[in-house]
């Protein structure tokens, strides 16, 4: 009986750390804002907001290093990608992470840095920042 007890115990602590396991790590890293003729300043750290709450929930083993907005790189597509989401606005974000031993979710390189890896969200009107896809 105390043997069933304690592998119950150990049980519900190993499924509380894994269903409780943390996402990406957003607590060291800095964000960069070219200023911009194009979108408003809390446009931009809105869109940011949304990033980090993604990353931070589905990143797990993943460090977030920085994150950026360069308005020429954003203008360069913005225009399609609003158009391919049905939407009036898009905004390009650019960002760093490193990926932990863990490899994140697997599908990532174990022990590696990704840069200029993009973020990509539109939005028409009042609506907040919708994030619609990521990566290279």
């Amino acid at each position: 009986m105390k043997r069933l007890i304690a592998f119950t115990l150990v049980a519900v602590i190993v499924f509380s750390l894994v269903a409780c396991g943390s996402g990406g790590d957003v607590s060291t890293y800095g964000r960069r804002l070219d200023e911009s003729d194009f979108y408003s300043e809390e446009e931009v750290i809105s869109a940011m907001d949304v990033v980090e709450k993604y990353f931070k929930k589905e990143f797990r083993g993943c460090e977030l290093k920085n994150l950026e907005f360069k308005e020429e790189k954003s203008l360069e597509a913005a225009d399609e990608w609003a158009e391919q989401y049905n939407d009036e606005k898009a905004i390009i974000l650019i960002s760093e992470f490193y990926v932990d031993s863990s490899g994140g979710d697997g599908s990532f390189e174990p022990d590696s840095t990704y840069s200029n890896w993009q973020w990509i969200l539109t939005k028409s009107g009042g609506e907040d920042w919708k994030l619609q896809t990521w990566g290279y």
